[in-house]
């Protein structure tokens, strides 16, 4: 899927248990900074899932959270891991 990096998201910084989820960063999308990081345009879920509330949405995301709590992925795994995301993205496309 063109225009999107996929990063596989962990419970901690020790990447050792996901969270089951993935955040697909826009590779031209909106970029600013605010007080604490850079912050990024992605679609990635709400992280209500659990409860069974959880919507996909787009979102803004520190790169300093994508750099300590996340593993860049490729889209066949990201696919696998996070399949609403994707459900999401190809009514977007």
């Amino acid at each position: 899927m063109r225009g999107y990096r996929f990063f596989e998201e962990f419970t901690t910084p020790a990447l050792q248990h996901s969270l089951g989820s993935i955040i697909a960063v826009h590779t031209a999308g909106p970029r600013f900074v605010q007080q604490g990081g850079v912050c990024v345009g992605a679609v990635c879920d709400d992280g209500a899932e659990s409860s069974g509330t959880g919507t996909v949405g787009m979102q803004m995301v520190m790169m300093e959270y994508l750099g300590t709590h996340c593993r860049r992925v490729t889209e066949a795994h990201a696919r696998t891991v996070d399949p609403r995301l994707f459900e999401y993205l190809d009514r977007m496309a």
